[in-house]
């Protein structure tokens, strides 16, 4: 497990959903600061906080302990309909060309 791999994982995660070290905390039930050391890699995440962040997040603990690079998006939470649906955005976004 890379510190400083998972660091920047974690505050690329809060910085993508938009949240202050305090949001972000509170969703975690963790402190402002402990979420700070996470960040610049001083501590790492309790498996309780690892699986609060990524159901939470709807990510994989592998993405975020860096065993995985892929980004996960995990949708089993989603109805069949929702799954389709959003199977379907990414085969589209897969084709439109940046």
């Amino acid at each position: 497990m890379d510190k400083n791999n998972m660091a920047d994982r974690i505050r690329a995660l809060r910085e993508e959903n938009g949240l202050s070290l305090t949001e972000f905390g509170k969703r975690l039930e963790v402190t402002k600061s402990a979420v700070h050391a996470y960040e610049i890699g001083l501590n790492v995440p309790t498996l309780p906080v690892l699986y609060r962040m990524a159901n939470e997040f709807h990510i994989s603990i592998d993405y975020l302990v860096g065993i995985n690079n892929k980004n996960c998006l995990d949708i089993g939470h989603l109805s069949e309909k929702q799954r389709q649906f959003v199977r379907q955005m990414v085969g589209y976004l897969e084709t439109v060309q940046e």
